[in-house]
């Protein structure tokens, strides 16, 4: 069971350091190119595993504003599989 432990952690460590660089990495392409991060953003929106972790996220850590624009995000996402459905 140990070892396991010691598996996770070591996973969860490496997620954290690809986490960091994704962010560095997203940070300087979309620093000048709006359009880059506007096409990375709605790439992840479009999961819907990942959107709806996203939304438990910000509803528990953000700002008011965030969570207007997660709502607004999240309505887009339902018309838009709703149209995807109905096809």
């Amino acid at each position: 069971m140990q070892e396991l432990l010691e598996r996770v952690e070591k996973l969860e460590s490496r997620m954290r350091m690809l986490a960091t660089g994704q962010r560095a990495i997203i940070e300087h392409f979309s620093e000048d190119n709006k359009e880059f991060f506007i096409h990375m953003l709605s790439s992840f929106m479009a999961n819907k595993e990942i959107r709806n972790d996203f939304t438990e996220y910000v509803n528990e850590n953000a700002d008011d504003d965030i969570k207007i624009f997660m709502t607004e995000m999240n309505e887009i996402a339902l018309d838009i599989d709703k149209e995807v459905d109905d096809e």
